[in-house]
C-alpha cells in the first residue's frame, strides 16, 4: 500500500492523465452509460473498475471539449486576445488528446478481457446501461425484410404509374 502512496503522490503525475486516472478510480464516482441493453443483445459482463475510470474520463473531456468549444463561439462577438486564444486552443487540444487515450484504452481493455465471447455472427462488443458489456447482432434480417417490402411497394407504383 505504501508503494501506491508514493505513486499517486508523485510530482512526476500532477497535472497528467494517469494522475487524473488513479483519481477517478481512487474516488469510486463512476459515469453510467446512459444507453439501455436492446433486444436481441447478449448481455457478456460487467465493466472493472478501470474501464468505469476511463469511460467516466471520456464523458468528464467530452463536458470540457463542449464547454471550451461554446467560449469559443460565445467570443465571436468580441474577439480572443492572442493569449486567450493560444490559452483555449491548448486546453482544447489537451482535452481532445485525453478523451482519444481513455476511449481507446477502455474499448481495447474491453475487447482483450471478452475476446472469449465473441460469436461469428456478433459485430462487436458494447457498453450498456449499469456497466454492462454486450454482444451485439447485426439486424439484416430486419433489414433485409423492409427492403424488400419497399421494393415490392416502389414496384407496384411504377405498374400502376406505367398503366395510367
Amino acid at each position: 500500500m505504501k508503494g501506491k502512496l508514493a505513486i499517486l503522490g508523485s510530482e512526476a503525475l500532477k497535472g497528467t492523465f494517469i494522475e487524473e486516472l488513479f483519481e477517478a478510480m481512487r474516488s469510486g464516482q463512476f459515469t453510467d452509460i446512459m444507453k439501455q441493453v436492446a433486444p436481441g443483445e447478449k448481455v457478456v459482463g460487467e465493466m472493472n473498475e478501470l474501464e468505469r475510470a476511463l469511460y467516466s474520463l471520456c464523458e468528464k473531456y467530452a463536458a470540457t471539449e463542449e464547454k471550451i468549444v461554446n467560449r469559443f463561439h460565445r467570443r465571436r462577438i468580441e474577439p480572443l486576445d492572442s493569449k486567450e486564444r493560444a490559452k483555449l486552443d491548448t486546453e482544447l487540444e489537451s482535452c481532445r488528446s485525453r478523451y482519444k487515450i481513455a476511449d481507446n484504452l477502455v474499448r481495447e481493455n474491453i475487447r482483450t478481457r471478452f475476446a472469449k465471447f465473441d460469436e461469428a455472427n456478433s459485430t462487436g462488443l458494447a457498453m450498456r446501461h449499469g456497466h454492462q458489456i454486450v454482444l451485439t447482432y447485426d439486424d439484416n434480417g430486419r433489414r433485409d425484410f423492409f427492403e424488400a417490402v419497399l421494393g415490392l411497394l416502389a414496384g407496384m407504383v411504377a405498374a400502376q404509374e406505367a398503366q395510367e
